[in-house]
């Protein structure tokens, strides 16, 4: 899926890639939609599961999988009260949890 227009809501809905992990990845949910809204929404693939490219985006009781960068992206995001699950990945795959290095204002976000 992907989103670009501006103040989109998304409600109780799954995005999911099921490709599976050793099939070619692509995104399950990619955002270029500025101030938007995921609420309660699975987000599921392996790697590239949610791809938060660019604007204000705001996430609440969503729940988000996957195995390698799963969660990427240069959007001003903020993940309030959701799940993140690390997915059991391939045979001698690592998995990682990291964030983003950048520093910005918070008020970039109002």
């Amino acid at each position: 899926m992907f989103c670009i227009s501006p103040g989109i809501i998304a409600r109780d809905i799954t995005f999911q890639n099921t490709a599976g992990p050793e099939k070619p990845q692509v995104v399950a949910l990619r955002s270029d939609s500025d101030l938007s809204v995921f609420y309660r929404c699975g987000i599921f693939g392996y790697q590239y599961s949610l791809y938060t490219h660019t604007m204000r985006q705001f996430y609440r009781e969503c729940r988000i999988s996957g195995t390698v960068d799963f969660i990427f992206g240069d959007a001003t995001a903020i993940f309030q009260n959701c799940i993140i699950e690390v997915r059991k990945g391939l045979p001698n795959q690592k998995n990682t949890i990291t964030a983003q290095g950048r520093t910005f204002a918070w008020n970039d976000f109002i």
